[in-house]
């Protein structure tokens, strides 16, 4: 789902009425299911709201995985780009939804070209995610106006960029970010996958583990343990 957390969902309660629903099916599906098989429903919330943290106990019983959607730890910016609760607030809602025991994951999305710094918020959400998603900006025909003029307005050094991303569909830009995030998967010590490497379900279990023992990288950070390290998975990767 997403995102199920905006700000009408504060007044009309529809996602809350909705994860009771799911709940109560699920409770009476596990009474016919034979025991120690697969079964269960698999949610995934994405959202920009901390909101999701007054239905943690729903959450909870349901087993559910939440995601933040994060592109940017720049309030300036984000406040250009949407209306959502602010970047501290997420952040806050993302620890708290780790420390409550649910699957959490950071989807950095969309990377939009020189301005999202997806290093600055590996760092920043990492110990708070099991994993950490990105895809790349990916104009709609409807969206290329609209990114355009919000490109020539706030950030006119960036034009040359865009046009020959997306108008002369010259790809070299996304060729350079996934050999970055690479660079910042090491330095971080942080296993890397692609789409090509998740099985289609997207389960984590999928993705095998770097080894424990990892160099330690550029940043000169000691390498983090095997054990409950997020991954970083390149949804867009070329």
């Amino acid at each position: 789902m997403t995102d199920p957390y905006l700000p009408e969902e504060a007044q009309y309660q529809r996602t809350r009425t909705l994860l009771q629903q799911l709940l109560a099916i699920e409770r009476s599906a596990h009474e016919l299911l034979v025991p120690d098989e697969p079964q269960g429903l698999r949610i995934t919330l994405i959202t920009k709201s901390d909101l999701v943290l007054r239905d943690l106990d729903l959450l909870r019983a349901l087993h559910a995985q939440v995601v933040f959607s994060i592109n940017t730890l720049d309030d300036t910016l984000q406040r250009q780009l949407d209306a959502a609760p602010p970047i501290g607030r997420r952040l806050a809602a993302l620890k708290a939804c780790q420390e409550a025991g649910l699957a959490t994951a950071c989807f950095i999305a969309p990377i939009m070209p020189g301005l999202t710094e997806v290093a600055t918020i590996v760092h920043a959400v990492r110990p708070y995610c099991r994993e950490i998603w990105l895809d790349r900006l990916n104009l709609h025909p409807s969206c290329k106006e609209p990114v355009r003029h919000f490109i020539s307005r706030y950030y006119p050094h960036l034009q040359p960029l865009y046009r020959a991303i997306y108008e002369e569909h010259d790809l070299s830009y996304w060729h350079l970010l996934e050999r970055y995030l690479r660079t910042i998967a090491r330095a971080c010590a942080l296993p890397y996958a692609t789409t090509l490497d998740v099985a289609p379900t997207g389960a984590a279990a999928t993705i095998m583990d770097a080894a424990t023992t990892v160099d330690t990288g550029p940043t000169g950070e000691a390498a983090l343990s095997g054990a409950g390290r997020p991954r970083l998975i390149n949804f867009s990767a070329p």
